[in-house]
């Protein structure tokens, strides 16, 4: 699934009722989840709760390569990929070698893909 739009999934609360945009938003904050992916979002935050007091808690920005980095969804925001230029120049040299790859196994017919 693609990015349509910028639109939330439908989701319902403990009732079976449709969630409002600004519930959905609210759901997602108190789970450290990205607030602008549609329909699956990534967790950009850790909630640690306070031993001391249950109601206090701190979210932790979570990095995973490609995926979130210091809390930033790399889905919705790619910009803050501090790796994309890296995997901008990697892609490209990858395309050309699979380009490579098809010619010569059009003409050589003992070539194999890798």
């Amino acid at each position: 699934g693609g990015r349509e739009g910028g639109r939330m999934e439908l989701s319902f609360n403990s009732d079976g009722i449709v969630m409002t945009r600004d519930q959905i938003i609210e759901k997602r904050k108190k789970r450290g989840e990205c607030l602008t992916c549609p329909a699956f979002p990534t967790k950009c935050f850790e909630i640690k709760r306070s031993l001391l007091n249950p109601i206090m808690c701190s979210k932790v920005p979570r990095t995973v390569d490609g995926t979130v980095y210091k809390g930033w969804c790399l889905l919705c925001h790619p910009t803050k990929d501090p790796n994309r230029k890296e995997k901008e120049r990697t892609k490209r040299v990858k395309g050309s070698a699979t380009k490579a790859h098809k010619r010569a196994a059009t003409h050589d017919g003992n070539f194999t893909n890798v």
